[in-house]
């Protein structure tokens, strides 16, 4: 299940995937992952492209955006609000 309403007490499947008749043979795998913060519980997609070379870049984060007063703002407000939305006491501390 994808979604648990907590006023309702129930479970619905509401999160999926829809895909293509074309690309269908490349899914590997679908499946939901446990409901932590939110909810909704993710829904996992795995898909194989053997025809496309796999090129792993890592990300890095960009230092210098730390200068810039705008984005140090945003990413406060940001941190501030996901904290604000999800610790709820069905949450664990340790999840956040």
């Amino acid at each position: 299940f994808s979604l648990f309403s907590h006023v309702h007490g129930t479970f619905s499947r509401i999160d999926l995937f829809l895909v293509d008749k074309k690309p269908l043979s490349s899914v590997n795998h679908c499946d939901y992952a446990t409901i932590v913060i939110s909810d909704h519980a993710p829904v996992i997609l795995d898909m194989s492209f053997p025809d496309t070379p796999i090129m792993r870049f890592p990300w890095h984060f960009n230092p210098s955006l730390l200068n810039n007063s705008d984005f140090v703002e945003y990413i406060n407000q940001s941190i501030d609000f996901y904290i604000s939305t999800n610790v709820t006491p069905d949450v664990m501390a340790a999840t956040i």
